[in-house]
C-alpha cells in the first residue's frame, strides 16, 4: 500500500538512522541493496504496527522478517542477524518514533513478532542443517532441552476453596522456551503465578527457562510487591543472560481470601480477565525482560465470582493457517464459550481449537487459567459489578 509523503520521509529517515547504527559492525559490508530494501519494508510495517497492530500487519511482519532472516543467514550467523536486523533496527525506530503516540506501548510487540520470525527462520535453517548433515549432536541438544523444559514444570496445582487453577504446556517438535507455574504460599496467603515466553528454541532457551523459574521464585521471599519481583528478575537477566534472547512474562499475586490480584506484564500478550462476557485486557506494565534496566508497575484488581484470568503464549495466538494467524480474538471467543467449564477444560478447549486451526503446533503452546467459582466463595467477596481497580 502506498504511503503518504510524510510517512515515506519518516521511513527513509529511520532507514538512515539504522544505517548509522550498523556502520560500526564489521559485517555491515555484507548488507546488499536487497537486504536494505527488506529493512525499509520492515520499517514501513513497524509504522503500520504503531497505528494498529492488526492480524494482517502481524502476518506480514512474520513473512517479511522470515524472508529477510532466510537470506541473511546464508552469509551471517544468527547472532549477527539479531544484532543488525533487530537490535540496530530497534534503536533506530526508538529514536525516530520516540514522540509518537503509543510507541512505548507498541514497539516491543512489533519487535517480539519480528524476533519470532527471525527465530522461526533460524529454526527452519537448523532443521535443514540437521537433515543435510545428520547432526546428531544438535538433535541430542534438543532432546536435553525438552527434558529440562518438562522437568521444570510444576508437579502439582494448588487446591483452594472457591478457586480453580490450571496450567498446560504442549511442546512442539522443536522445544522452545515456554514456562508456567502456579504456587501457593499458604503462610503469606498469596498464590503466585507466571507464564514466560522466551523467543527461540533449543538448549539456550531451555536454560533461560530455568533461570526465569529460579530467579523469579528466589526473589519472592521478602518482596513487598509483585512488580518488585519482576524488576529484580529483569535486573539479573540484563546482567547475566544473552541480549539476543527476548523474554515476555506475566507474573501475578493473588490473595485468595480477598480476591485481590496484582498483575505485572513484561511485554506479553495476551492476558485478560473475563467478567461475564466482557474481556478486560491487561496491557504491558513494563518492557520485555533482559533488554535493559527498567521500572515495572502492576495492575491491581479485585476479582468477582465467575471471573476468569487467562494468559497464553504466542504459540497459540500465532498458530497459522496459511498466512492467517489464530489471533487473540479467537482465544477470547473460545474462553467465553467455555467459561462454565473447569479451568483445565478451558485450556484444553483453547489448545484444541488452535491446533484444529493450524493443523498442529509449530511452537510450544502454553496457558494458565485462574477461575473464581460462583459457589462457595460469595461470602468472602466485596460487592461490585466488574473487576475493580484498587488504589496503588
Amino acid at each position: 500500500m502506498m504511503k503518504d509523503t510524510d510517512t515515506q520521509q519518516k521511513i527513509e529517515a529511520t532507514l538512515e538512522a539504522w544505517r548509522r547504527e550498523v556502520a560500526h559492525n564489521a559485517r555491515a559490508r555484507d548488507i546488499d541493496d536487497s537486504l536494505a530494501d527488506s529493512v525499509r519494508e520492515l520499517i514501513g510495517l513497524g509504522h503500520d504496527w504503531l497505528e494498529e497492530p492488526t492480524d494482517a500487519v502481524s502476518a506480514e511482519v512474520a513473512k517479511q522478517g522470515y524472508a529477510l532472516a532466510h537470506r541473511a543467514l546464508i552469509d551471517m550467523g544468527q547472532r549477527t542477524v539479531i544484532a543488525l536486523f533487530r537490535d540496530a533496527l530497534s534503536a533506530a525506530m526508538a529514536s525516530q518514533y520516540a514522540g509518537e503516540p503509543k510507541a512505548a506501548e507498541r514497539l516491543p510487540g512489533f519487535f517480539n513478532a519480528l524476533t519470532d520470525a527471525y527465530w522461526q527462520s533460524y529454526t527452519d535453517t537448523l532443521k535443514r542443517t540437521i537433515r543435510n548433515q545428520a547432526a546428531e549432536n544438535i538433535a541430542k541438544e534438543l532432546r536435553i532441552a525438552k527434558h529440562i523444559q518438562q522437568y521444570l514444570l510444576p508437579k502439582s496445582i494448588p487446591k483452594i476453596d472457591g478457586y480453580e487453577f490450571a496450567g498446560r504446556l504442549l511442546p512442539a517438535a522443536e522445544v522452545g522456551g515456554d514456562y508456567w507455574s502456579v504456587k501457593y504460599y499458604e503462610r503469606d496467603g498469596i498464590v503466585t503465578f507466571k507464564l514466560a515466553d522466551i523467543a527461540g528454541h533449543g538448549l539456550g532457551s531451555a536454560t533461560l527457562v530455568a533461570a526465569v523459574k529460579f530467579i523469579s521464585g528466589g526473589y519472592y521471599p521478602g518482596a513487598k510487591t509483585a512488580s518488585a519481583v519482576m524488576q529484580q528478575t529483569n535486573h539479573v537477566l540484563v546482567k547475566e543472560t544473552p541480549s539476543d534472547i527476548l523474554t515476555t512474562m506475566v507474573y501475578g499475586w493473588l490473595h485468595p481470601d480477598s480476591g485481590d490480584i496484582s498483575l505485572v506484564n513484561a511485554g506479553h500478550s495476551p492476558i485478560f480477565i473475563l467478567h461475564g462476557d466482557e474481556t478486560i485486557d491487561i496491557e504491558p506494565t513494563g518492557p520485555v525482560l533482559g533488554l535493559a534496566e527498567s521500572r515495572y508497575t502492576e495492575r491491581r484488581m479485585h476479582l468477582e465470582p465467575g471471573d476468569i484470568v487467562f494468559t497464553c503464549s504466542d504459540g497459540i495466538t500465532e498458530a497459522r493457517q496459511g498466512r492467517v494467524m489464530y489471533g487473540v480474538e479467537r482465544v477470547k471467543e473460545v474462553v467465553r464459550a467455555s467459561k462454565d467449564m473447569h479451568a483445565s477444560e478451558i485450556i484444553d478447549a483453547v489448545i484444541s481449537s488452535a491446533q484444529a486451526f493450524s493443523g498442529g503446533p509449530t511452537d510450544d503452546m502454553s496457558a494458565v487459567v485462574i477461575k473464581v467459582l460462583e459457589d462457595g466463595a460469595r461470602n468472602r467477596w466485596r460487592p461490585g459489578v466488574s473487576p475493580q481497580p484498587l488504589d496503588p
